[in-house]
C-alpha cells in the first residue's frame, strides 16, 4: 500500500501526542523553555524514557531544542504553537460537552 507524504506526517504527529507524559511535557513546554533536567523532575520518571518522550516530539516536528553549554532546552515551535493550543482547546472543549 502506497501511503501520501502527508498521511505519514499525520500519523507521527498522532503517534507524538498520544501519550499523557508527552501530552504533560507539550502542556509544560508551552509555558516556558526546559531542560531535560526539569522534565526528569516534572515527570519522576528516568532519564531513557524522558529522551524517548523528547525524541518523538522532536521528530514530530512539535518541539524543538537549543543547546547553551551542556543542557538543551526544549520548547514548543513557534510555527505550531498556534496549532498546539487551538487542538488543545478543542480537545478540552469536546470532553466538556460529552
Amino acid at each position: 500500500m502506497h501511503t501520501h507524504p502527508q498521511f505519514r506526517l499525520l500519523a507521527l504527529l498522532y503517534k507524538a501526542m498520544a501519550n499523557e507524559r508527552r501530552l504533560f511535557i507539550v502542556q509544560q513546554l508551552m509555558r516556558k523553555e526546559l531542560t531535560n533536567r526539569d522534565l526528569l523532575i516534572l515527570l519522576r520518571i528516568h532519564s531513557g524514557a524522558v529522551s524517548k518522550h523528547l525524541h518523538l516530539l522532536l521528530r514530530a516536528g512539535i518541539i524543538e531544542g537549543r543547546r547553551k553549554g551542556r543542557e538543551v532546552f526544549f520548547r514548543i515551535r513557534p510555527s505550531v504553537r498556534a496549532a498546539v493550543i487551538f487542538t488543545f482547546r478543542e480537545l478540552l472543549m469536546v470532553r466538556q460537552d460529552s
